[in-house]
C-alpha cells in the first residue's frame, strides 16, 4: 500500500466520521436532512453563483497571501510533502468528501447551535498544525469558515453554496499543491 493510499484511506475514515457527527448533530437539533438542507430549489442558481463566487474570492485571497507572506510558500511545500503524489480520482474524492463533511458538520450542525464565529473558530482549529506555516493555514481556514458561514446564513441554512465554494477551493488548491515537488518527507509530522 502506498503512502498516498494510506492518507487517502485515513481521510475517508475521518471525513465519514465528521459527516456522521454532523448528521447526528442536525438530527439532534430537529433539522430535517433532505434536499432543502442543501439547496433552495426555487433559487438553486443563487447557490451556484454564491458558491463559485465565494470560492473565487478565497482563492484570490490566497494568491495575495502567497505574494505577501513568505510562510505561505513554506506551507504549500509542507503540504506537498505530506500529500505526496495523488491520483486525479483521489484528488477529486478528497476535495468532495472534505467539502461535504466539513460543511455538514460545521455550517450545518455546529453553526446552527453555536453561531458563525464559533463554528469558524472550531473549523480553523481543525486546520492547525505545528509551526508558523500551519498557523497561516488555520487563519486562512478561519476566513473561509466565516465566508462559508455567511453564505449559509444568507441562504437560510442551505449548504449548497458553502459546499460548492469549499469544493472549488479544495479542488484548485489540492491540484496545485499535489503538483509541487514532494521533496524529502523525513521529519515531517504525518498527523499534521
Amino acid at each position: 500500500m502506498s503512502r498516498t493510499s494510506s492518507l487517502y484511506r485515513i481521510a475517508w475514515i475521518f471525513y465519514l466520521f465528521l459527516a456522521l457527527a454532523g448528521l447526528v448533530g442536525l438530527a439532534a437539533e430537529g433539522r430535517r436532512v433532505d434536499l432543502e438542507l442543501l439547496v433552495r430549489s426555487a433559487s438553486w442558481w443563487v447557490d451556484v453563483a454564491l458558491g463559485l463566487g465565494s470560492g473565487a474570492v478565497l482563492l484570490a485571497a490566497w494568491l495575495l497571501v502567497r505574494k505577501l507572506v513568505p510562510a505561505a510558500s513554506e506551507l504549500e511545500e509542507l503540504l506537498a510533502r505530506l500529500i505526496g503524489p495523488v491520483r486525479r480520482d483521489e484528488l477529486v474524492a478528497l476535495a468532495l468528501m472534505s467539502a461535504l463533511a466539513e460543511e455538514v458538520a460545521f455550517r450545518g450542525a455546529l453553526q446552527t447551535v453555536a453561531g458563525v464565529v464559533v463554528a469558524a473558530l472550531v473549523f480553523a482549529l481543525l486546520h492547525l498544525g505545528p509551526g508558523a506555516p500551519f498557523r497561516l493555514w488555520s487563519a486562512y481556514a478561519l476566513v473561509g469558515g466565516l465566508v462559508f458561514g455567511g453564505v449559509t446564513t444568507y441562504r437560510h441554512g442551505a449548504l449548497a453554496a458553502a459546499i460548492l465554494g469549499h469544493l472549488v477551493v479544495n479542488l484548485v488548491q489540492l491540484r496545485r499543491i499535489a503538483a509541487l515537488p514532494a521533496g524529502d518527507t523525513a521529519g515531517l509530522p504525518l498527523d499534521a
